[in-house]
């Protein structure tokens, strides 16, 4: 298959008929449980509409949707159980670009979907690569955009916050060294004067990682060495 929809349902049943009916128009699909995954999934395939899937969206999933949208460009249809208007209204405000009912049958939801999708084919005709992420403990980097996220809550950090936290992220259960942080961000030689500058950098990063009481402590100092990103489990 060229291009995929990604489904977010808790349904085998239902994933294995939207596979079935996408398929006749020569289009896959891959279906993931919750809007993490989903958001780890994004670059790995030409995924042309997200569907999500669910009874009701409530607050969690709105906000699951506002996370989504923050990241892909792509079409997202919205599929309930039951049809609230004003759930709809916050729905379409977050991101959605249609909020439907389920529909009895597959085909028809499918076609609405199709009509999305040719859409954005036609004017996106050299889609850009998928945006590149890192996902690792419920932080998630969107590293084209500049975005952070805690458990789907966004962070604001400076340039120089976001430099440590994409450098530790990247050499993840290493110790990065003073040195090398140096270097990174301001690309000179390391002063024994300078260590200072980065523990206060650090301190107020790993204060802002905190933004919801299940995070964990996404940072370790090593005394006297660096720092590592090295989540509790």
């Amino acid at each position: 298959m060229e291009h995929y929809v990604l489904a977010i349902l808790d349904s085998q049943p239902m994933l294995e008929r939207a596979q079935a009916e996408w398929k006749k128009y020569q289009i896959g699909v891959h279906g993931v449980k919750d809007v993490p995954a989903a958001i780890k999934e994004l670059p790995h395939k030409s995924y042309v509409m997200i569907t999500l899937i669910a009874d009701y969206l409530g607050g969690f999933m709105l906000d699951a949707l506002r996370v989504i949208r923050s990241v892909s460009a792509i079409p997202i249809l919205v599929l309930t159980s039951t049809y609230h208007p004003q759930e709809q209204i916050a729905a379409i405000k977050l991101g959605a670009d249609l909020y439907i009912a389920l529909p009895e049958t597959t085909e028809e939801y499918v076609i609405a979907g199709m009509a999305l999708v040719r859409r954005h084919l036609e004017v996106n005709r050299n889609i850009p690569p998928p945006p590149l992420m890192m996902e690792h403990s419920g932080l998630l980097l969107c590293v084209d955009y500049f975005r952070v996220f805690v458990y789907g809550t966004e962070i604001a950090l400076t340039p120089k916050e976001y430099d440590i936290l994409l450098l530790l992220l990247e050499h993840r259960h290493r110790v990065i060294t003073y040195s090398q942080i140096y270097r990174r961000l301001w690309g000179d030689e390391y002063m024994s004067d300078s260590q200072r500058v980065i523990n206060n950098l650090v301190s107020k990063l790993k204060r802002k990682l905190q933004v919801v009481s299940v995070a964990p402590e996404y940072i370790k100092n090593i005394h006297g060495v660096g720092y590592s990103f090295n989540p509790d489990p």
